[in-house]
């Protein structure tokens, strides 16, 4: 509970701890059988052996040895930031151009005589 960091870095909030804390330490069930009292993760562990140990291992492997969530938590953000590029790709090559091929996004009016800033002389510096 004392230590908000886990897997090498990653910030965990006082209620996730608590929650994680409480789901290795404090009984919920009683077996019928032996009279044992267990904890949430014990009970999933009784109930689905063969799925805990996968699971454990997959995440054990995953996390370098509980060390990082990199292999975890990268790919998603990847595929994020993958798709937000390609939406504003899209919104780019389909917004409302001019006749004459410029943006009509781009310092188009009145007070400019209709002209794109970049008629005007602007130029953008993208080094």
């Amino acid at each position: 509970m004392s230590s908000d960091t886990v897997f090498g870095g990653m910030e965990i909030d006082k209620i996730t701890r608590q929650k994680a804390f409480e789901n290795v330490s404090k009984p919920i069930y009683k077996d019928p059988e032996t009279g044992e009292y267990l904890t949430a993760l014990q009970k999933y562990k009784l109930e689905n052996e063969s799925d805990f140990i996968k699971n454990v291992g997959i995440l054990f492997t995953l996390t370098d040895g509980f060390k990082n969530l990199d292999k975890l938590v990268a790919p998603p953000a990847k595929k994020q930031v993958k798709r937000k590029l390609q939406e504003l790709e899209h919104v780019l090559n389909n917004n409302n151009k001019s006749t004459d091929g410029g943006s009509r996004y781009i310092g188009f009016g009145s007070d400019n005589g209709g002209k794109s800033i970049f008629d005007q002389g602007f130029s953008i510096d993208i080094n």
